[in-house]
């Protein structure tokens, strides 16, 4: 459990990086881009904070597990934007089941590498 939360902020630190790209990387694929960067970064921040509790709640979980569970998130958070209007793809986002397919991907590509740069760290660390 120690090893678990001493992690925390290297978890945190390297999705907050990781989304923050993909963030950026997606923003063509909106319909509207004018309160971008602070919509990035509001972003970014939240889907650390999610990968983050996952990774706190379900360190021990398979991978699989946490791509499923990181897929529902995704729609779920989608899903409730695009009813609510947050946000809107524009022609160029490639949909399923009319949800975006970059964002339906993110949280379950960025936690895998955060997970895995985290791991390797600690082994490389631990090996000095």
């Amino acid at each position: 459990m120690k090893e678990k939360i001493k992690n925390l902020p290297a978890i945190f630190l390297i999705s907050f990086g990781l989304n923050l790209v993909w963030e950026l990387l997606q923003m063509s694929l909106y319909a509207d881009i004018s309160s971008f960067p602070w919509c990035c970064i509001e972003a970014t921040f939240w889907d650390a904070v999610i990968i983050t509790t996952v990774y706190f709640l379900m360190s021990r979980a398979n991978k699989i597990t946490i791509v499923l569970l990181m897929f529902l998130i995704a729609a779920y958070i989608e899903n409730r934007a695009l009813e609510e209007g947050r946000w809107a793809y524009n022609s160029y986002m490639p949909l399923v089941f009319g949800l975006g397919l970059s964002p339906l991907l993110q949280l379950a590509v960025t936690s895998l590498v955060t997970f895995e740069v985290v791991k390797r760290c600690i082994r490389r660390l631990g090996s000095l």
